[in-house]
C-alpha cells in the first residue's frame, strides 16, 4: 500500500506533522512539499493525505491549486485532510470547509485541525508583531495534538 502526504507549509509546522504521520504509517510513504515540487503520478498511490496551514483565514495557494487541478483523481482515493492553525476549533472548522471543496471533504475519512506551533526564530518582523499583538504570544511554543495525528494514521491503516 502506497501513501502520499502532500503538504504546504509556511513556518514548518505542517511539515512536522507530515513527518510524524510518515513515521506512524506502514508501507511506502512519500512526502511532497508543494512549496518545492508537485507529485508526479497520483494514480500510483492508494492513500493521500493533504495538509496545509491556515494564515489569516486562508490555506496556501499551492494547496488550493493542487486540489483544484487534481480533484477528479483525489475523489477516487482514500483521503485524509488536516490543517494547522492557531484559531479556536469553531473558526478552524469554518476555515477547513473554505479551504477544500465540499465534495472532497464529504469523501474524506478524516478532516480536522491538528494544532499549531510558533517558532519565533523563523518569523519575520511582521509575523512576530502579529503573534505578539493579535495572538498574545511572546515566545516559541508547540501545541500539536498527537491524538489527532494518531487518529489520521489509524484511519489510513484501516
Amino acid at each position: 500500500m502506497k501513501t502520499l502526504i502532500v503538504y504546504a507549509t509556511k513556518q514548518g509546522t505542517t511539515k512536522m506533522v507530515a513527518e510524524k504521520l510518515k513515521a506512524k504509517l506502514s508501507g511506502e510513504v512519500e512526502l511532497v512539499d508543494l512549496n518545492i515540487s508537485r507529485p508526479h503520478n497520483l494514480m500510483e498511490y492508494d492513500n493521500i493525505i493533504l495538509g496545509g496551514s491556515i494564515y489569516i483565514g486562508k490555506i496556501q495557494k499551492q494547496m488550493k491549486s493542487f486540489v483544484e487541478d487534481n480533484l477528479s483523481l483525489l475523489m477516487n482515493k482514500k483521503i485524509c485532510v488536516y490543517i494547522c492553525g492557531a484559531e479556536k476549533n469553531e473558526t478552524l472548522e469554518k476555515e477547513l470547509t473554505e479551504a477544500f471543496p465540499e465534495a472532497l471533504l464529504n469523501k474524506t475519512l478524516f478532516k480536522g485541525a491538528v494544532g499549531n506551533a510558533i517558532d519565533f526564530s523563523k518569523l519575520n518582523i511582521f509575523n512576530r508583531m502579529i503573534a505578539k499583538k493579535v495572538m498574545g504570544v511572546t515566545q516559541s511554543y508547540t501545541n500539536i495534538d498527537e491524538n489527532k495525528i494518531d487518529e489520521i494514521a489509524i484511519t489510513m491503516i484501516k
